[in-house]
């Protein structure tokens, strides 16, 4: 098992279900920096009616083609609720966070964007308990992607230790007033809890590069003047 630290998170058995294919996770596919603030940071749209079409194609362009409706942080990807229900409300303890327009799920579409920390090479098993629709990329790398809902585990192989960026597209699709409305993730069958950064901080020698840069730049600057 990969030694990791996470945050969001999923309260079902990862033997609930299979998992796919591996997806290998390349060193390439990191970005520089260390872990920053827990928690994902999150953004909401309330489409028209059926815009969603229980499909992720019809889902993205949704979200491409309409302004949010609002904003929050995401600290427990663990969310229950129905067609009926606000967006404060599915969002539990995080509705605090959230700052837009409140409106109910129907046709709700929900993005969740951050950094993964990845502290040693191995794998790690991502379960999903969704409906309906929902997309996972880690890196550049697909991992989850269906259109409707379901339990799955997807384990993915990181080759190297590092930040990962992480995007997680969900959608709730309106179904006569009583579908439901669910989303859950966890990582080698915990909470996500600290292993996801809403934005990484700059590595020591990151820091040390850019004021290196800048005093570069600050001396061909003055040496430009005098001459």
């Amino acid at each position: 098992m990969i030694k990791s630290t996470l945050f969001a998170a999923a309260a079902f058995a990862l033997a609930c279900s299979t998992a796919s294919a591996t997806t290998v996770i390349t060193a390439d596919q990191a970005v520089g920096g260390e872990a920053g603030a827990s928690g994902l940071l999150g953004t909401y749209w309330h489409v028209p009616a059926g815009a969603t079409g229980y499909n992720l194609a019809d889902t993205l362009a949704a979200r491409n083609a309409n302004a949010a409706s609002g904003t929050f942080v995401s600290s427990n990807v663990a969310y229950y609720g129905g067609d009926g229900t606000s967006i404060t409300d599915f969002l539990g303890s995080d509705g605090a966070s959230y700052v837009g327009t409140v409106s109910d799920l129907s046709d709700g579409i929900l993005e969740f964007k951050g950094y993964i920390q990845i502290t040693a090479p191995g794998t790690v098993y991502f379960a999903f308990n969704h409906d309906d629709a929902a997309q996972l990329t880690v890196g550049n790398q697909v991992l989850l992607s269906q259109n409707c809902c379901g339990f799955q585990v997807e384990d993915a192989v990181f080759s190297t230790a590092g930040m990962y960026a992480i995007n997680l597209v969900y959608a709730n699709t309106y179904y006569y007033g009583w579908g439901g409305a669910v989303l859950e993730m966890s990582a080698d069958g915990q909470n996500v809890g600290g292993m996801f950064q809403s934005v990484p901080e700059p590595g020591s020698m990151s820091l040390m590069l850019v004021g290196a840069l800048g005093l570069l730049a600050g001396a061909r600057r003055r040496k430009s003047n005098q001459g």
